[in-house]
């Protein structure tokens, strides 16, 4: 067993010496755990002039698989019965905050009859009806450039009490002040879906990361994911807040989302520089610039040791893995019956928060932005890790095609018939 165990680890460097040796990053780290217990690991620098192995656990911003701990935490309080899945956001107990905050908008009547109509489960499945993206920090800045936000002198503001009763509702629950006003603004700006189709979006997990504040009442989303999901499953390597001393450099600035933003005919004037590689700061500009590196669609960083943790979670089916190897403080830390139904295909390729399709034979997972993906396979027991930097090269491309060589090679070691086209 060990035997296969090395000629697995092998392949993966073999793989990643490659891909890194051809320009798609510049460090690397797969793990890969069997029944709880690590199988096989391979953990490539570029940088070293040998290529040479280095220490793991490096800590990668794992951009969208923020997602997925999101995910966790939403199900956590599904599991307490502290919110219901299925039923409409706008008439469940806890939601008199959100509500507030957008009745105090202005132009919010678009916002409040969506959510009188969305369910939690639509935001986890993303078949909610809002936009993919929009660049809230840009609108932010056009917002105050207008006079509608506290930046500008108090003779110039709308609504004083309104804005007094915004940073109330801030201050207890973490809700931005303008944060439903530039909903509305991408609702009336971006490509959507009708309700019930699925459109991959940033913003349904921005909101989720607020619902969850709002729910726990507390101020800072940070310690929502410390209580419902980080110390329960004891993943000590996964933070908001990276160690500066083993956080893996990202990108140069946000090379490719200032494009995003310059297409849609908005400005911005707080760019981070492009010649500096982005290090230990969230890599995506809505987590950095409008939510401070603190939301729930992006902005943790995290290990594949962790990664494999959570994983394991959605594996074992809410359950502790049978391994003696595990770090769990519990035997079940989410109800069975939720955790099942996240990792089931609605149909539309999605479970709660999951992903199913191509890049994940008979199991599901998912990808993040700066290079990341996590894939879990039932029938193998597998939980693997791919960690990339595929942003902190001159030239970024899709990583897919390693993401395939690798899962390629691991379920290969399990079956060697096995054949992606098959």
């Amino acid at each position: 067993m060990r035997s296969a165990a090395c000629n697995l680890e092998n392949e993966l460097a073999k793989i990643s010496l490659r891909f890194a040796h051809d320009g798609y990053f510049t460090r690397s780290e797969v793990r890969v755990e069997q029944d709880g217990a690590i199988l096989a690991e391979s953990v490539i620098d570029s940088d070293s002039p040998t290529y040479a192995l280095t220490p793991s656990h490096w800590q990668f911003d794992i951009a969208s698989l923020t997602k997925l701990f999101t995910t966790t935490a939403i199900l956590r309080l599904a599991s307490q019965q502290k919110i219901n899945l299925d039923s409409d956001i706008a008439h469940q107990n806890w939601a008199a905050p959100l509500i507030e905050a957008v009745r105090l908008e202005q132009d919010s009547a678009q916002v409040h009859e969506l959510l009188s109509r969305l369910t939690i489960a639509s935001l986890l499945t993303h078949t909610s009806s809002l936009p993919a993206w929009y660049p809230f920090y840009a609108g932010r800045e056009a917002r105050i450039h207008a006079g509608l936000e506290t930046q500008m002198p108090k003779a110039q503001q709308i609504d004083r009490e309104a804005q007094s009763k915004k940073d109330a509702l801030h201050e207890a629950f973490g809700i931005p002040g303008d944060f439903f006003s530039i909903i509305d603004s991408a609702i009336k700006s971006e490509n959507r879906v009708p309700l019930g189709q699925m459109l991959y979006s940033d913003i349904n997990f921005m909101l989720l990361g607020v619902i969850a504040g709002v729910v726990l009442q507390s101020h800072a989303l940070g310690e929502a994911m410390e209580h419902l999901v980080l110390a329960p499953l004891a993943l000590g390597d996964t933070t908001f807040e990276p160690d500066f001393g083993r956080v893996v450099p990202t990108e140069f600035g946000n090379r490719i989302e200032m494009e995003m933003v310059r297409s849609r005919g908005l400005t911005f004037s707080g760019w981070r520089p492009i010649d500096l590689p982005l290090c230990g700061q969230a890599d995506d500009g809505n987590s950095f610039y409008y939510f401070d590196g603190l939301a729930g669609h992006a902005g943790l960083f995290s290990t594949a040791r962790d990664l494999c943790s959570l994983c394991n979670l959605y594996l074992f089916e809410g359950r502790r893995p049978t391994s003696s190897a595990t770090r769990w403080g519990s035997a079940e830390v989410l109800d069975p019956a939720l955790a099942k139904r996240a990792a089931t295909n609605t149909g539309l390729g999605r479970g709660l928060g999951f992903e199913f399709g191509p890049r994940y034979p008979d199991g599901f997972g998912h990808t993040g932005f700066t290079g990341t993906m996590v894939y879990i396979n039932p029938e193998r027991r597998l939980s693997v890790a791919i960690l990339t930097n595929r942003l902190n090269v001159p030239e970024p491309r899709s990583v897919d095609p390693y993401r395939s060589a690798i899962v390629q090679a691991i379920l290969a070691s399990q079956n060697p018939t096995f054949s992606l086209g098959s």
